[in-house]
């Protein structure tokens, strides 16, 4: 059902790769893999509504009608700019490589400026929180192919690395003993990226047929 639910509601949604989205107002969306948005334009109002995954937005100026991006309870502005929205399970995370943005969560809260390398995150029943300033080039790697994991957990980065594989990647075990690992993976070779994490954190990959993947 809620697969369902994401493919009746979403305008656009990506499978294990990255996708690009031309916008009707000229603005470009890249939606990274597995990720899905709802656009709705009219004549006084640019919204695009984050179901799933993470997208940069680079968006096309226009004084009469401002560009917004709702994910969860909270709202992410376009201030002339281009920026990255990402909605996990409990979190939505907002980072900026060009201009500026604002940040409000609950929608009608009060904002959060960001500017270039800035970000900050908000959750379901928590306010908007600044996070530690990034370079403005690794905003958005993943357009370019390549997944930036800085002290991630294992257990995330197998994730994230399965998000760009074209079958399933299951998990035997518990991974969460195992220290965080930092990496440059090439997201566009996915099953080079996977034997690259498995041999940092000591993992051991099983393929089986019709491209499943297990960890372990």
């Amino acid at each position: 059902w809620p697969e369902a639910w994401l493919r009746l509601q979403a305008d656009h949604r990506s499978t294990h790769v990255v996708q690009n989205v031309q916008l009707p107002d000229g603005s470009r969306a890249v939606l990274d893999a597995d990720s899905a948005i709802v656009v709705r334009f009219d004549a006084h109002a640019r919204q695009v509504e984050l179901l799933r995954g993470r997208a940069w937005f680079d968006v096309t100026p226009d004084a009469e009608r401002r560009f917004s991006v709702r994910a969860g309870n909270g709202v992410v502005e376009d201030i002339s700019t281009a920026f990255t929205v990402a909605r996990g399970d409990d979190q939505v995370e907002t980072q900026v490589g060009q201009g500026r943005v604002r940040v409000a969560s609950p929608a009608d809260g009060g904002w959060t400026y960001l500017q270039v390398g800035q970000r900050a995150v908000y959750g379901e029943h928590s306010g908007v929180t600044r996070l530690g300033d990034v370079a403005a080039d690794s905003v958005g790697a993943w357009r370019q192919g390549e997944l930036l994991l800085e002290q991630a957990s294992v257990a995330d980065a197998v994730h994230w690395v399965g998000r760009y594989r074209a079958g399933p990647t299951f998990v035997r075990g518990d991974l969460s003993r195992l220290p965080a690992v930092s990496a440059a993976l090439r997201i566009d070779r996915p099953e080079q990226a996977l034997d690259a994490l498995a041999a940092t954190a000591g993992l051991k990959v099983t393929r089986l047929p019709f491209g499943v993947a297990i960890v372990q």
